[in-house]
């Protein structure tokens, strides 16, 4: 069996990270898998990327957007139309000879909708935000227009019924019906449900099935390079938000941080650790402390070990590898009761789930897991994690999929 993946890069990126994941776990099955990317940062020979993929992908993302340009009233938030795409890595694809065809985050030009039939092999996507079932947005922003039909787009600021989105609706359909075979995977469950309830989906054959991650690497650690993390106060619980930049999009959620960084002068519990430099921030507050972006996988997990919980308030979120990874080193989580969170989060017992979007809730949750951290909570954290969502466990269902799509 050969399966093969493609996915914007392997791994920058959520999608990625977990896309990489399962293709790790594919080839440690004995599955002929491969990983087909523009953007390649690592050197695994399995993954294969396109020489200045990159580079070209940033020219056809630049023309993919010259349409926004119509819609001075839009939303500032992420929108593909997926018109273009890059031939080459159709033909190194073609050349694999595939089984079957998995996507994984496709946008920004990366394979082109209109021509998905031309692979000639059954398609199984997994759906990591909403783009797949929508006239181009990643994020619907309380918008359940893909229910029926898109134009009058909200987040376009449109008020025309055959508007940019309409017209991408209307090519996914028709490149849809054409496809040989076409398979949905939602990640959480509750985007496999959105999937159901959209108009371009519905009628196509939808699991529920998770991303998977290695729990022997992900694991409560005892000996931590402390030296990383040696400027931190030693006698306070370290709260964690990864959100990179307050300038972020609002997805990430960092304005509903904005309450406890206001009071954390005011308290001695606890400081707030954020990943960026201080100088992107302007906040002159003693109990707020700055890490660099970490992007090796074992400073990560030292991370999660060293911090007493992980605050992770995007506004939308399907299934977070942020999540995952932190109940898998024990650490729990408090998030809004948004989206997939609930799959991994189950509230007052694993994590805290807050009221979306109350900032007084979500301090609640911090002050509520701090003082449930020597009561079992680690433990349950990464016991649902091995339970539900280990390499070993999840890629024989992906197998088990692939077989029956074959068959």
């Amino acid at each position: 069996m050969k399966i093969a993946h493609i996915n914007m890069s392997d791994l920058a990126g959520g999608a990625a990270i977990a896309c990489y994941r399962l293709h790790l776990g594919l080839l440690n099955s004995g599955i002929e898998s491969r990983l087909f990317v523009l953007n390649k940062l690592s050197n695994d020979s399995t993954v294969i990327g396109l020489k200045n993929g990159q580079i070209i992908n940033r020219i056809q993302e630049k023309i993919d957007k010259i349409p926004l340009k119509l819609y001075p009233y839009r939303i500032p938030f992420f929108f593909s139309n997926g018109w273009l795409a890059i031939n080459t890595l159709f033909s190194r694809v073609s050349y694999f000879e595939p089984d079957i065809i998995h996507l994984h985050w496709v946008g920004n030009s990366i394979v082109q909708i209109s021509k998905l039939s031309n692979f000639n092999k059954p398609i199984i996507w997994s759906l990591h935000d909403l783009w797949a079932f929508t006239g181009g947005c990643h994020n619907n922003y309380q918008c359940n227009k893909f229910k029926n039909n898109c134009g009058e787009c909200p987040n376009l600021g449109s008020k025309e019924n055959n508007d940019l989105s309409k017209k991408n609706f209307r090519i996914k359909e028709k490149s849809y019906n054409k496809i040989k075979k076409l398979t949905i995977i939602g990640l959480s469950r509750w985007l496999t449900e959105m999937a159901k309830s959209s108009h371009l989906l519905k009628d196509f054959n939808i699991h529920n099935l998770p991303n998977c991650i290695n729990t022997e690497l992900f694991n409560i650690q005892t000996h931590i390079e402390i030296n990383k993390f040696n400027y931190l106060p030693k006698n306070k619980k370290i709260v964690f938000c990864g959100t990179s930049d307050p300038q972020s999009t609002f997805v990430k959620g960092f304005v509903y941080m904005q309450k406890l960084i206001e009071n954390i002068d005011k308290q001695d519990k606890y400081i707030l650790l954020l990943i960026g430099k201080e100088q992107n921030y302007s906040l002159n507050k003693t109990n707020i402390y700055f890490i660099d972006t970490i992007k090796d996988e074992l400073a990560m997990i030292d991370l999660y070990n060293i911090v007493d919980v992980v605050v992770h308030p995007s506004v939308q979120e399907n299934l977070s590898n942020v999540i995952m990874e932190s109940m898998s080193c024990g650490t729990p989580v408090v998030a809004f009761d948004v989206g997939g969170n609930s799959d991994l989060i189950k509230h007052k017992n694993t994590g805290y789930l807050a009221t979306p979007f109350n900032q007084d809730d979500l301090i609640e949750g911090i002050h509520w897991v701090l003082d449930q951290k020597d009561h079992g909570l680690s433990t349950r954290n990464r016991n649902l994690i091995i339970e539900n969502y280990d390499t070993n466990l999840i890629t024989p269902k992906y197998i088990k999929i692939y077989e029956t799509v074959l068959r």
